[in-house]
Protein backbone atom coordinates (compact mmCIF):
# COMPACT_ATOMS: atom_id res chain seq x y z
CA UNK A 1 0.00 0.00 0.00
CA UNK A 2 0.66 3.41 -0.25
CA UNK A 3 2.76 5.50 2.40
CA UNK A 4 1.36 8.17 4.94
CA UNK A 5 3.42 10.59 2.72
CA UNK A 6 2.12 9.70 -0.58
CA UNK A 7 -1.18 10.39 1.39
CA UNK A 8 -0.17 13.62 2.88
CA UNK A 9 0.84 14.77 -0.43
CA UNK A 10 -2.06 14.47 -2.02
CA UNK A 11 -4.29 15.82 0.51
CA UNK A 12 -2.47 18.69 0.64
CA UNK A 13 -1.91 19.21 -2.65
CA UNK A 14 -5.85 18.74 -3.08
CA UNK A 15 -6.34 21.88 -1.10
CA UNK A 16 -4.13 23.92 -2.78
CA UNK A 17 -6.67 23.38 -5.96
CA UNK A 18 -8.27 26.45 -6.97
CA UNK A 19 -11.58 25.55 -6.34
CA UNK A 20 -10.95 24.31 -2.56
CA UNK A 21 -8.64 27.71 -2.20
CA UNK A 22 -11.52 30.01 -3.56
CA UNK A 23 -14.04 28.24 -1.15
CA UNK A 24 -11.69 28.75 1.90
CA UNK A 25 -11.76 32.29 0.98
CA UNK A 26 -15.49 32.90 0.51
CA UNK A 27 -15.81 30.80 3.79
CA UNK A 28 -13.73 32.85 5.87
CA UNK A 29 -15.65 36.10 4.09
CA UNK A 30 -19.08 34.78 5.37
CA UNK A 31 -17.58 34.09 8.54
CA UNK A 32 -16.51 37.68 9.35
CA UNK A 33 -19.86 38.89 7.71
CA UNK A 34 -22.05 36.98 10.09
CA UNK A 35 -20.03 36.23 12.98
CA UNK A 36 -18.27 39.61 13.62
CA UNK A 37 -18.38 43.38 12.91
CA UNK A 38 -15.38 43.98 10.34
CA UNK A 39 -18.19 43.86 7.64
CA UNK A 40 -15.71 45.05 5.18
CA UNK A 41 -13.19 42.35 5.32
CA UNK A 42 -15.89 39.90 4.74
CA UNK A 43 -17.37 41.56 1.85
CA UNK A 44 -13.64 41.85 0.36
CA UNK A 45 -13.18 38.37 1.28
CA UNK A 46 -16.07 36.58 -0.24
CA UNK A 47 -16.10 38.75 -3.45
CA UNK A 48 -12.60 37.79 -3.81
CA UNK A 49 -13.46 34.20 -3.33
CA UNK A 50 -16.12 34.28 -6.13
CA UNK A 51 -14.29 36.81 -8.65
CA UNK A 52 -11.79 33.94 -8.91
CA UNK A 53 -13.71 30.76 -9.75
CA UNK A 54 -15.51 33.04 -12.44
CA UNK A 55 -12.55 34.24 -13.56
CA UNK A 56 -10.36 30.17 -13.22
CA UNK A 57 -14.09 29.12 -15.03
CA UNK A 58 -13.47 30.47 -18.38
CA UNK A 59 -11.91 29.47 -21.35
CA UNK A 60 -9.15 32.31 -22.15
CA UNK A 61 -8.01 32.14 -18.44
CA UNK A 62 -8.07 28.22 -18.79
CA UNK A 63 -6.30 28.27 -22.08
CA UNK A 64 -3.92 30.65 -21.40
CA UNK A 65 -2.70 28.67 -17.69
CA UNK A 66 -2.70 25.51 -19.77
CA UNK A 67 -1.36 25.94 -23.27
CA UNK A 68 2.57 26.00 -22.27
CA UNK A 69 2.02 22.46 -21.24
CA UNK A 70 -0.95 21.58 -23.33
CA UNK A 71 1.24 22.57 -26.26
CA UNK A 72 4.76 21.43 -25.47
CA UNK A 73 4.66 17.95 -27.14
CA UNK A 74 3.00 17.34 -30.37
CA UNK A 75 1.31 14.00 -31.70
CA UNK A 76 3.31 11.03 -32.09
CA UNK A 77 3.79 9.81 -35.53
CA UNK A 78 5.47 6.63 -36.02
CA UNK A 79 8.73 6.48 -37.77
CA UNK A 80 8.65 2.83 -39.78
CA UNK A 81 11.99 2.88 -40.11
CA UNK A 82 12.50 2.95 -36.05
CA UNK A 83 10.22 1.01 -34.44
CA UNK A 84 10.30 1.07 -30.56
CA UNK A 85 9.97 -2.13 -28.42
CA UNK A 86 7.76 -0.44 -25.44
CA UNK A 87 4.84 1.27 -25.01
CA UNK A 88 4.87 2.89 -21.36
CA UNK A 89 1.67 4.31 -21.04
CA UNK A 90 0.96 5.78 -17.52
CA UNK A 91 -1.59 4.86 -15.25
CA UNK A 92 -4.35 7.58 -14.72
CA UNK A 93 -6.21 5.76 -12.16
CA UNK A 94 -9.03 2.77 -12.90
CA UNK A 95 -12.17 2.16 -11.29
CA UNK A 96 -13.49 -1.43 -11.19
CA UNK A 97 -17.24 -2.56 -10.22
CA UNK A 98 -19.03 -6.35 -11.25
CA UNK A 99 -21.51 -5.45 -14.36
CA UNK A 100 -19.85 -2.01 -15.18
CA UNK A 101 -17.81 -2.06 -18.00
CA UNK A 102 -14.67 -0.33 -17.48
CA UNK A 103 -15.11 2.19 -20.17
CA UNK A 104 -18.03 4.18 -18.17
CA UNK A 105 -16.65 3.01 -14.33
CA UNK A 106 -13.37 4.99 -15.56
CA UNK A 107 -12.08 8.41 -16.31
CA UNK A 108 -11.52 10.28 -19.15
CA UNK A 109 -7.80 10.68 -18.47
CA UNK A 110 -7.38 7.00 -17.98
CA UNK A 111 -9.50 5.96 -21.18
CA UNK A 112 -7.24 8.41 -22.97
CA UNK A 113 -4.21 7.26 -22.00
CA UNK A 114 -5.42 3.73 -23.01
CA UNK A 115 -6.52 4.72 -26.31
CA UNK A 116 -3.19 6.24 -27.53
CA UNK A 117 -0.92 3.63 -26.06
CA UNK A 118 -3.16 1.20 -28.26
CA UNK A 119 -2.37 3.49 -31.27
CA UNK A 120 0.96 3.17 -30.73
CA UNK A 121 1.41 -0.34 -29.84
CA UNK A 122 -0.43 -0.86 -33.49
CA UNK A 123 2.21 1.69 -34.93
CA UNK A 124 4.87 -0.46 -33.83
CA UNK A 125 4.46 -4.35 -34.44
CA UNK A 126 6.27 -6.28 -31.83
CA UNK A 127 6.28 -3.89 -29.04
CA UNK A 128 5.16 -4.46 -25.85
CA UNK A 129 2.66 -2.19 -23.57
CA UNK A 130 4.29 -1.38 -20.27
CA UNK A 131 1.41 -0.49 -17.66
CA UNK A 132 1.79 1.44 -14.72
CA UNK A 133 0.18 2.17 -11.12
CA UNK A 134 -0.35 0.71 -7.87
CA UNK A 135 -3.50 -0.57 -5.56
CA UNK A 136 -3.68 3.23 -4.52
CA UNK A 137 -7.36 3.04 -3.25
CA UNK A 138 -8.18 -0.32 -4.05
CA UNK A 139 -6.63 -4.31 -3.26
CA UNK A 140 -6.47 -4.33 -6.97
CA UNK A 141 -3.64 -2.68 -9.01
CA UNK A 142 -4.53 0.16 -11.60
CA UNK A 143 -2.45 -1.43 -14.00
CA UNK A 144 -4.67 -4.72 -13.59
CA UNK A 145 -7.52 -3.31 -14.04
CA UNK A 146 -6.38 -1.72 -17.07
CA UNK A 147 -4.70 -4.45 -18.33
CA UNK A 148 -8.12 -6.41 -18.62
CA UNK A 149 -9.36 -3.59 -20.74
CA UNK A 150 -6.89 -3.92 -22.95
CA UNK A 151 -7.06 -7.58 -23.33
CA UNK A 152 -10.97 -7.30 -23.87
CA UNK A 153 -10.12 -4.88 -27.08
CA UNK A 154 -7.52 -7.81 -28.36
CA UNK A 155 -4.30 -7.19 -27.61
CA UNK A 156 -2.23 -10.57 -26.52
CA UNK A 157 -1.75 -10.47 -22.36
CA UNK A 158 1.59 -11.72 -23.76
CA UNK A 159 2.08 -8.10 -24.83
CA UNK A 160 1.37 -6.35 -21.80
CA UNK A 161 4.08 -5.63 -18.73
CA UNK A 162 2.55 -4.63 -15.51
CA UNK A 163 3.75 -2.70 -12.90
CA UNK A 164 2.13 -2.87 -10.00
CA UNK A 165 4.38 -1.05 -7.29
CA UNK A 166 4.48 2.62 -9.06
CA UNK A 167 2.52 5.20 -6.94
CA UNK A 168 3.68 8.33 -8.47
CA UNK A 169 5.14 9.43 -11.60
CA UNK A 170 8.80 9.18 -10.21
CA UNK A 171 8.21 6.29 -9.20
CA UNK A 172 6.91 4.69 -12.28
CA UNK A 173 10.15 6.37 -13.91
CA UNK A 174 12.26 4.17 -12.02
CA UNK A 175 10.43 1.08 -12.42
CA UNK A 176 10.39 1.58 -16.28
CA UNK A 177 13.86 1.67 -16.46
CA UNK A 178 14.04 -1.29 -15.12
CA UNK A 179 11.75 -2.47 -17.84
CA UNK A 180 12.95 -0.76 -20.90
CA UNK A 181 16.90 -0.21 -19.91
CA UNK A 182 18.60 1.06 -22.53
CA UNK A 183 15.91 -0.08 -25.12
CA UNK A 184 13.99 2.58 -27.29
CA UNK A 185 10.09 3.64 -25.98
CA UNK A 186 7.28 5.83 -26.47
CA UNK A 187 5.60 7.67 -23.45
CA UNK A 188 1.75 7.99 -23.50
CA UNK A 189 0.43 10.88 -20.99
CA UNK A 190 -1.75 13.14 -20.59
CA UNK A 191 -0.68 16.25 -22.91
CA UNK A 192 -0.19 18.66 -19.64
CA UNK A 193 1.33 16.08 -18.01
CA UNK A 194 3.89 14.88 -20.44
CA UNK A 195 6.35 17.96 -19.57
CA UNK A 196 6.70 16.44 -15.84
CA UNK A 197 7.07 13.45 -16.97
CA UNK A 198 9.38 13.09 -18.87
CA UNK A 199 11.91 14.99 -17.71
CA UNK A 200 11.60 12.62 -14.58
CA UNK A 201 12.13 10.00 -17.12
CA UNK A 202 15.02 11.67 -18.74
CA UNK A 203 16.24 12.37 -14.90
CA UNK A 204 16.88 8.28 -15.37
CA UNK A 205 18.95 8.20 -18.49
CA UNK A 206 16.29 7.53 -20.11
CA UNK A 207 14.97 9.23 -23.71
CA UNK A 208 11.21 8.29 -24.70
CA UNK A 209 9.41 9.66 -27.08
CA UNK A 210 6.55 11.29 -26.32
CA UNK A 211 3.03 10.94 -27.23
CA UNK A 212 0.60 13.38 -25.24
CA UNK A 213 -3.01 12.32 -25.24
CA UNK A 214 -6.01 14.60 -24.14
CA UNK A 215 -5.46 18.17 -25.60
CA UNK A 216 -7.65 20.42 -24.03
CA UNK A 217 -6.70 22.93 -26.16
CA UNK A 218 -7.88 21.42 -30.09
CA UNK A 219 -8.68 24.74 -31.69
CA UNK A 220 -7.16 27.92 -32.50
CA UNK A 221 -10.13 29.30 -33.87
CA UNK A 222 -11.51 32.18 -31.99
CA UNK A 223 -15.02 31.25 -30.50
CA UNK A 224 -17.63 32.81 -28.92
CA UNK A 225 -16.62 32.24 -25.50
CA UNK A 226 -12.89 33.81 -26.46
CA UNK A 227 -14.68 37.18 -26.30
CA UNK A 228 -17.40 37.05 -24.32
CA UNK A 229 -16.24 35.25 -20.94
CA UNK A 230 -18.72 32.24 -19.59
CA UNK A 231 -17.85 30.41 -16.69
CA UNK A 232 -17.69 26.66 -17.13
CA UNK A 233 -16.79 23.88 -15.00
CA UNK A 234 -14.38 22.23 -17.83
CA UNK A 235 -12.38 24.75 -17.55
CA UNK A 236 -12.23 25.36 -14.00
CA UNK A 237 -10.67 21.20 -14.32
CA UNK A 238 -8.09 22.38 -16.84
CA UNK A 239 -7.04 24.81 -14.85
CA UNK A 240 -6.72 22.27 -11.69
CA UNK A 241 -4.71 19.39 -13.66
CA UNK A 242 -2.64 22.28 -15.11
CA UNK A 243 -1.86 23.29 -11.22
CA UNK A 244 -1.61 20.33 -10.24
CA UNK A 245 1.18 19.88 -12.63
CA UNK A 246 3.13 23.09 -11.76
CA UNK A 247 2.93 21.87 -7.99
CA UNK A 248 3.88 18.52 -9.26
CA UNK A 249 7.65 20.25 -11.26
CA UNK A 250 7.89 22.39 -7.72
CA UNK A 251 7.65 19.18 -5.25
CA UNK A 252 10.05 17.06 -7.64
CA UNK A 253 12.71 19.62 -7.93
CA UNK A 254 11.83 19.93 -3.71
CA UNK A 255 13.04 16.51 -3.70
CA UNK A 256 15.92 16.87 -6.07
CA UNK A 257 14.24 14.64 -9.09
CA UNK A 258 14.55 17.26 -11.16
Amino acid sequence: MYSFGFFLKKLISSFLMPLPVCLIIIIIGLVFLWFTKRQKIGKILATAGTALIFIMSTGMVSDMINSPLDQAHPVYKADKNKPVKFVVVLSGGAGFKDGIPMNTSSSYVTLSRLMEGLRVYKCNQGSKIILTGGPVCSIVPFSVIEACFLVQLGIPKDDIILDTKSFDTSEEALNAKKIVKDESFVLVTSSTHMPRALKLFQKQGMNPTPAPTGFRIISSDLSFSAFIPIPNSDDLRAIDAALHEYLGTLWSKMRGQL
